[in-house]
């Protein structure tokens, strides 16, 4: 089931949420099960090296923050231009997102037939998300900001599927490896980028890197290629059995599909003919083909 965007700021106080709260709930377990990468129809903190688990507490790390934006009319004094295009919807303040995940965790809807377990105390909440992320959007970024907002503290790994690993299940992206790995490096809300990520998640994975949450939409994703150990309805169903599925909302109206789109339509009425005239691509314009 999709869930909209909270677009209204939340101030009311919320009880404390990963790095500060009740340990976690002990997981069910899980069978060879496998989940599958997120497709992206959805900047970074300090690096630092896997801390792993330690008897000790780890230090809490505080979280980035949203970048400010303003419209040049605006700073030198006029009004604000009328914008093209659709416009982008309010984002969801932290506090918003905090109040949501708040609201999974401890007083889930009844139509969720699975519960979340509570966040770990007094370290970092280990969060991972996966995809290709191919020509890398706000819809991308949005989803990595609301794991990495989820809780007051989150140490968020995000697995980038190869390129070749893609035409072997799908289709091949637009950029390669090595450009959808930098995207993610440098997005503010990320992390660690786990290169060559596998294709479906699985329970080693999860243990090597001591992952308490994965990050993804609620829609079941149905999954038939690979092995039989893959062909499932719903291949996050054995994390959310575990309690380790952690929802995220999607955001509408825009996808690397979508762009894709735009930009084929774009090429076939010559929008794009002077832009390749001027670097030379004179054989590729549209009247040329």
């Amino acid at each position: 089931m999709e869930h909209s965007l909270e677009h209204s700021p939340v101030t009311a106080p919320l009880p404390s949420l990963g790095g500060v709260a009740a340990g976690s709930l002990s997981s069910d377990g899980a069978d060879s099960d496998a989940a599958a990468p997120y497709d992206g129809d959805v900047e970074s903190s300090g690096r630092r090296a896997h801390p792993g688990h330690t008897s000790a507490p780890l230090t809490l790390r505080g979280q980035p923050t949203d970048a400010t934006s303003r419209s040049f009319d605006v700073l030198m004094g006029g009004a604000r231009s009328k914008e093209d295009g659709p416009r982008i919807a309010p984002i969801a303040c932290a506090a918003s997102i905090r109040q949501w995940v708040h609201a999974a965790i401890y007083s889930p809807a009844p139509e969720r037939p699975y519960r979340i377990n509570h966040p770990p105390q007094d370290r970092p909440v280990r969060i991972y998300a996966d995809g290709v992320y191919d020509l890398f959007h706000y819809a991308h970024a949005l989803q990595l900001r609301q794991a990495k907002l989820s809780f007051p503290s989150v140490y968020l790994i995000v697995g980038v599927v190869s390129s070749e690993l893609c035409e072997q299940h799908k289709n091949r992206p637009i950029l390669e490896s090595s450009e959808r790995y930098e995207a993610l490096r440098n997005c503010r809300w990320v992390d660690e980028v786990l290169e060559d990520a596998p294709w479906v998640v699985e329970q080693p994975l999860i243990d090597k890197l001591e992952i308490d949450y994965v990050a993804h939409d609620e829609l079941p994703y149905a999954m038939n290629t690979g092995g039989p150990a893959v062909a499932s309805d719903d291949v996050y169903d054995w994390l959310k059995r575990q309690g380790k599925f952690l929802p995220t909302r999607r955001t509408e109206g825009i996808s690397t599909s979508d762009l894709v789109a735009r930009i084929v339509t774009m090429y076939r009425e010559g929008d794009l003919d002077a832009k390749l005239e001027k670097m030379g691509e004179s054989e590729l314009t549209s009247t040329s083909l």
